[in-house]
């Protein structure tokens, strides 16, 4: 039985990044998170301190526009609040002050990073914000050559930092490329992935809400329970317990 999944990495705002382009296109992702079984979504904008203003108020609206949408339409899905954050210098000055949001309002943030930044560099940054107080949640990890290059830098920055690893379902699925889905099996292999989560920016095409594919291929090649915890949002909310629809 697959668990009521929770998608912690998700661009369903309309209006706000490189996400959903409208209001209609939010609905259509909302529509399609739960055919697919997600229950709890946390919309994650991108946010860069310090390049670029967050509207803080254009996001409340946005949210409060995805959750009268679901109470609406009656779909079984919480929407949370959070961001993508790309780290600058002045990211965890932003979030002391407020201006940009944690996952759904814990001490987890959700970082990300330029593909083609150094190891010593992300190693400071997740150091910083540890420091700071806040717990990283590395995006999409498979993203980084750093990494791509040196697999066992995880195992360093996992056992050193204590930080969490987030994996997109689309490289779970099938991989960007041979590299990729080494790099990603390897993760899977050795244990130390946390968190799958769609990325999704669309309704349809490319970069879509895919979870429940991903959490197919995860229980077919690892078992149930190893799929479901990758998906179930415990992280932020807690052990789920409620096992809401069968997957087959």
């Amino acid at each position: 039985m697959m668990q009521k999944l929770t998608d912690m990495h998700c661009h369903i705002l309309h209006g706000i990044d490189d996400g959903a382009q409208s209001m209609e296109e939010m609905y259509a992702m909302l529509r399609k998170a739960a055919e697919q079984g997600i229950g709890r979504i946390v919309a994650t904008p991108h946010a860069t301190p310090g390049i670029e203003r967050f509207n803080r108020e254009k996001y409340d609206r946005a949210l409060e526009d995805a959750r009268a949408y679901c109470a609406e339409k009656r779909l079984d899905i919480e929407i949370f609040g959070g961001a993508e954050i790309l780290y600058t210098d002045q990211t965890c000055r932003f979030l002391e002050d407020g201006r940009i949001p944690t996952m759904a309002g814990t001490d987890y943030v959700l970082v990300e990073f330029s593909p083609d930044v150094r190891y010593g560099s992300l190693h400071g940054a997740l150091t910083n914000l540890l420091h700071s107080g806040y717990l990283p949640i590395v995006a999409h990890v498979e993203r980084y050559n750093c990494l791509l290059k040196h697999p066992a830098r995880l195992n360093e920055i996992k056992h050193e930092l204590g930080v969490y690893y987030q994996v997109n379902c689309s490289s779970i699925i099938r991989g960007h490329d041979m590299r990729t889905r080494h790099f990603v099996n390897k993760i899977l292999d050795w244990d130390l992935l946390d968190i799958i989560s769609t990325d999704a920016h669309r309704a349809a095409s490319v970069r879509v809400i895919n979870m429940r594919e991903a959490w197919l291929t995860l229980k077919h090649e690892f078992g149930e329970d190893y799929a479901n915890e990758l998906a179930d949002g415990h992280l932020l909310f807690g052990a789920n317990e409620e096992n809401t629809e069968d997957a087959e």
